[in-house]
Order: structure tokens, then C-alpha cells, then sequence
């Protein structure tokens, strides 16, 4: 065990990043003698304690980290420290997900199939630790909450779509969730932060009681409240596997069996009837994709990735080899990032 105090830095890029970070954030906190601080680009995003807030890239460098924690797929190349890469996402199928720009010295792997895929390319340039993805321990805190967000009884579909406008169903479903919006089901919407906002308005248009898009920049309270996830290419569906709920999706690009997959937005009315009547249906294939993406259920990933840290640095970490000049344009793009603070 380490008898030093380490100092680690969280660095938030989007809003989806903090329910990434705060596990470990709370893991950190009970290491009684470190220190953790944040740090965004645009801090005006996030409620956080501003004692714990680094300010500028000033203050970074003056801190000193040991490491940063990034889930996002870029951190500021001159910063010091070991650049320690989460992943905001559980699915493969966006190639933005897992992809090396030679930024990140380490990859904290969600599971085995990520953890071969980062192997098998590995060409010395970085560390690979399997430790599960930390956003997972959020589950079991959310799992017990009780259905709040509406009065009645009917089920609630959480309608998750990707932003990326070749995979997105979003507009292809629209007018058959405007005419199910009549049915006996409740409806929360939640789109990704970089979803074309003329989309998003068409979708608050149909809001009433039973119609509701949400601004929870957390999807897992909104997960454990639903009863079946309709989504289409979004890793949100990985997540949701973990709620052993029913999933339908729209023209998904892999892994069709974890639920029902309809290739045509008329058969979406029947695809929730069959999900919510059978709810268990596809009930091994959500198992098998859990132990393939993501096999550790016990809230303990956070504390497996500051592990995996921390033996990194005990061993007095040093760069695997030399820089690679492929990836300069992604080194002065994170001095841009910074630029302004």
C-alpha cells in the first residue's frame, strides 16, 4: 500500500460525465489522505463544491496530479500526470467509444471485450487494466427507487435515441410515439446532450402528464423507473441491460437478439406489447451480453480502477514509448481546449 499522498484530477468534458466520475470521486474521498479536484472547460454545467474546483490550467499544472481521470475522448497532452481513459460508453458499435488518439497512457476496460480488443492492438504505447466501468456502480444506489415521476399505474417507456444522425431514430419514430403518446403507457424521453435541438423541440411539443422529456443529466434514476427501453444504436441499451428489463430497438447494428429489433416504425406498437406481455423473453441473452461487455456486479469498479492506478504508479510509471507523431493533430487540439482558461 502506498504511503504517499495522491493527487488526482476528474476531468469533466460533457454532462454525462459526471454520473462516470462521481464513483470515483467517492472512492478517492475515502482514501482519508488524497486529494481529488475537478476540472471543465465550461464548470457552469455542473452543481459541484467549488472548494473542490480547480479553475484554470494555471491551477491544474500547480496542483500537480498524479492522475487524470478522463471518460471523455480527449485530456489536455501537456498536463502532468498519467492520463487515465474510462470510456463513456458500454457499446462498440461508435467507433468514438474505443478509439486511441495518443492522448491516454492507460485504458480502464469495462470487460473482457473491450480488454481483447485494446490487447490484441496494443503496440506497447499503453497500459491495459480490466476493471469494469465505474458508472455501473451507480446501479445498485438507483436500483430501489420507487416510480415518481407519474401518478398513474401505466407502464413507462424510456425512449433513449442516439444523436448521430445516420444511427438515430428520432425522426423515424416520431409519429408512431405521437399517436402511441394515446395508449396506456407513460413516456420519458431522454436525449443525449448533442441531439439536433429541432428534434428535441418536436418531442417537447408532445408533452402532457403522460408525455415527459426529461433534463435528468442522469439516465440510470430514469432507467430504474421505467418498465422497457426503446432505443435504437445508443450504448444506453448496455446500461439498461443491467435493470434485467425489456429492450426494443430500431434498427440496432449489432447484438439484435439483447430484445426485440424492428426494422420498420410500424411494427413499434407491437414490439411493446410483446416485451411488456413477455418481459423475461430475451432474459439469457441479456445475461450473456452482461458477462461479454460487463461481468463485475458489485459496485466495486471505481475502487478496481484507483487499484490498477495506483499500482501503475507504484511501480513508477514512465512512458511505454516514445510519442508517436500520428496522433499530433489530437495533442493540438487539447491545447486549443484549454486555451481560453
Amino acid at each position: 500500500m502506498y504511503k504517499q499522498t495522491r493527487k488526482y484530477l476528474l476531468f469533466l468534458t460533457k454532462n454525462y460525465s459526471y454520473s462516470i466520475l462521481r464513483p470515483l470521486y467517492d472512492a478517492i474521498l475515502q482514501q482519508k489522505n488524497d486529494q481529488a479536484f475537478w476540472f471543465s472547460t465550461k464548470p457552469e454545467r455542473f452543481d459541484i463544491n467549488r472548494e473542490n474546483w480547480l479553475e484554470s490550467n494555471e491551477a491544474v499544472i500547480k496542483y500537480n496530479p498524479d492522475a487524470i481521470f478522463a471518460p471523455g475522448n480527449v485530456v489536455p497532452s501537456a498536463w502532468p500526470g498519467l492520463k487515465v481513459q474510462l470510456f463513456h460508453g458500454l457499446g462498440e458499435e461508435k467507433q468514438g467509444h474505443y478509439r486511441k488518439n495518443g492522448l491516454f497512457q492507460m485504458y480502464c476496460t469495462p470487460g473482457p471485450f473491450v480488454t481483447n480488443k485494446f490487447l490484441n492492438r496494443n503496440n506497447g504505447r499503453y497500459i491495459v487494466e480490466e476493471t469494469g466501468w465505474s458508472k455501473i456502480d451507480n446501479i445498485l444506489r438507483v436500483q430501489q427507487n420507487s416510480k415518481t415521476t407519474f401518478k398513474n399505474e401505466y407502464p413507462i417507456i424510456l425512449y433513449a435515441p442516439t444523436f448521430s444522425k445516420k444511427l438515430t431514430s428520432a425522426n423515424s419514430l416520431l409519429s408512431q410515439i405521437a399517436a402511441l403518446k394515446k395508449r396506456d403507457y407513460n413516456w420519458i424521453v431522454k436525449f443525449h446532450e448533442l441531439m439536433d435541438m429541432e428534434i428535441v423541440a418536436k418531442y417537447k411539443g408532445l408533452q402532457n402528464d403522460r408525455f415527459v422529456v426529461s433534463n435528468n443529466t442522469d439516465i440510470l434514476p430514469l432507467m430504474s423507473e421505467s418498465d422497457l427501453m426503446l432505443t435504437d444504436t445508443s450504448s444506453v441499451a448496455y446500461e439498461y441491460l443491467f435493470f434485467d428489463k425489456p429492450i426494443v430497438t430500431f434498427n440496432t447494428k449489432t447484438r439484435h437478439d439483447k430484445g426485440i429489433n424492428i426494422l420498420e416504425a410500424d411494427d413499434l406498437e407491437g414490439a411493446i406489447i410483446r416485451a411488456l406481455s413477455n418481459p423475461v423473453e430475451f432474459k439469457e441473452n441479456r445475461e450473456f451480453y452482461i458477462s461479454e461487455l460487463h461481468p463485475y456486479r458489485d459496485g466495486q469498479s471505481a475502487q478496481r480502477v484507483l487499484k490498477a492506478v495506483n499500482r501503475v504508479l507504484e511501480d513508477g510509471y514512465k512512458p511505454l514509448s516514445k510519442y508517436n507523431p500520428v496522433h499530433w493533430l489530437s495533442r493540438w487540439k487539447t491545447r486549443n481546449l484549454i486555451s481560453a482558461k
